[in-house]
């Protein structure tokens, strides 16, 4: 499995890193085939429904062209949305820095003091897009704030959260189902 965080910067006093563009584009490849497979499936039983009446057939080609553009249109903006998702953490002795940019709308920052965290985790994710577990910042108040998701074979994440909490003065705590990852 390829990297999906490129770390950008990694020094004594700061880390930083962001998605790697390889992990961006498959991203944005995943989004896009969603609309040709809808179309493949359209297709197979406009296909199935002609064959009863066969003077359909020149509608059921009318429809399959003006389809094909269609999911082809959709599949670039697909692309496109899918490779604008990036998360990007920013950390230092004081603080982390978690920007997201969403395929759609503004970026999000959220910046988290180290003075309001016990801990960070790596827990299972139930929600997942091909991504498999996620680094969690724990409060002090016992909310688990979602930073990023990342995939459990490679153990890059596990090395990233690793060198995380050398720099915050925090631990890596257990991972930990909670009732908030159903919700998020």
């Amino acid at each position: 499995m390829g990297m999906i965080y490129q770390v950008q910067r990694d020094s004594d006093r700061e880390l930083s890193f962001a998605t790697h563009p390889g992990a961006r584009r498959g991203r944005g490849i995943l989004y896009a085939m969603a609309p040709l497979l809808l179309y493949v499936l359209a297709i197979c039983v406009l296909f199935a429904l002609a064959t009863r009446d066969l003077s359909l057939w020149s509608a059921v080609k009318t429809v399959a062209v003006a389809g094909l553009a269609g999911a082809t249109a959709l599949g670039l903006a697909g692309f496109a949305l899918g490779h604008r998702v990036r998360d990007r953490i920013d950390v230092d002795a004081d603080s982390l820095q978690v920007r997201h940019t969403p395929g759609l709308g503004p970026e999000r920052v959220s910046r988290l003091s180290w003075n309001d965290l016990v801990g960070l985790a790596i827990d299972p994710t139930v929600r997942s897009l091909g991504a498999d577990v996620k680094l969690v910042a724990v409060h002090r108040d016992g909310r688990r704030i979602a930073l990023v998701e990342g995939e459990p074979h490679s153990g890059q994440l596990r090395e990233l959260a690793v060198r995380m909490s050398m720099l915050g003065g925090i631990p890596l705590q257990a991972p930990r189902f909670t009732r908030s990852d159903l919700v998020r």
